[in-house]
């Protein structure tokens, strides 16, 4: 890696990442399987569970379990938890700093709309100070370091991504994740580079990492650049490439990247299913993994024949058939 590159550790308070680069709580997506699988590819500096629901950690759920399963290759791992009752939060954070998670993520942009309605994620962008006590409590409750992932604002008339990020370092968060769309727009809007700008400039002494558009080399040193980020966190782009973090190592250092093979990338899809199989039986994981056919159909190169036969895959010879294709 050349001096040139922005790749570099990161800290998040007491917790010292190798890599600036950090792979987002992917909703949906981002469970202990897949976390394993591109684990083993490397370059990334910490990953995130989904979204976690602090009164199903506190009751101990089948679901919230499955949200924050992982084990010791699955580290260092931050958990991602969002609500707006401070009680639930806070004891939900103890709980999880006690069973050894590296840190807590509060969560004040999901724009989904079973959470907004519940008062939470994008939903505390409207009330940024009573999104920074949430915060400030669940900083008081843990040792470990909170951090927090945000969204620039409810809409374009509302841009609070700066206030918040002034707001969240007083009330002891440790760093902040900055969205570069509203809440009000979808992940095919454009990344407001300028506005994460204002929001990593609003910051005193906390880092702040820029999330949203970066796919490659180029879109990465652009964020940079144009942002001043600490640090860069990819989400969509890992679905479709899985070595994206790699290439960005390679690229920003101005070294050439080996693209993976037709094997390796098979191997890297079959590690995925193995793990699910493993962990949710036959049926759960083939059910669970019909979801990554477009993904990884375009990782594969697969038609769009393979692609619906995927879509309907009910065994693990089945995969293998795909696979083989």
């Amino acid at each position: 890696m050349t001096d040139s590159s922005p790749i570099r550790p990161l800290s998040l308070g007491p917790l010292r990442l190798d890599s600036n680069l950090l792979l987002a709580p992917i909703s949906g997506w981002a469970d202990l399987a897949f976390r394993l699988a591109i684990r083993e590819i490397g370059g990334i500096g910490i990953a995130y569970t989904p979204l976690a629901l602090p009164e199903g950690i506190v009751h101990d759920t089948r679901e919230s379990r499955e949200v924050v399963e992982t084990r010791s290759a699955d580290a260092p791992l931050g958990v991602q938890l969002f609500g707006r009752d401070a009680r639930s939060l806070s004891e939900a954070a103890r709980i999880l700093e006690s069973r050894g998670y590296a840190l807590i993520d509060f969560n004040l942009g999901c724009p989904v709309k079973k959470v907004t309605r519940a008062g939470a994620g994008a939903a505390l962008l409207a009330v940024p100070d009573e999104a920074a006590r949430l915060a400030a409590d669940i900083a008081r409750a843990v040792a470990i370091p909170v951090t927090a992932k945000v969204r620039l604002g409810p809409d374009e008339s509302r841009e609070v991504a700066p206030e918040l990020v002034r707001l969240l370092e007083e009330a002891g968060v440790a760093a902040v994740t900055v969205h570069g769309r509203f809440a009000s727009e979808d992940y095919d809007a454009p990344v407001r580079l300028d506005r994460i700008a204002r929001a990593v400039a609003a910051a005193v002494a906390i880092p702040v990492v820029a999330n949203g558009g970066v796919d490659s080399p180029g879109s990465a040193r652009r964020t940079f650049e144009a942002t001043g980020c600490a640090g860069v966190m990819i989400g969509r782009a890992a679905l479709r490439d899985p070595w994206v973090f790699r290439r960005l190592h390679a690229g920003l250092a101005g070294e050439d990247f080996p693209e993976p093979s037709h094997d390796e990338r098979a191997r890297f899809v079959r590690s995925h299913f193995d793990t699910l199989l493993a962990a949710r039986g036959e049926a759960r994981a083939c059910a669970l993994f019909r979801k990554f056919a477009d993904s990884y159909g375009t990782l594969l190169g697969l038609t769009d024949q393979a692609r619906a036969a995927w879509k309907r895959l009910e065994s693990p010879g089945g995969l293998a058939r795909l696979l083989a294709r």
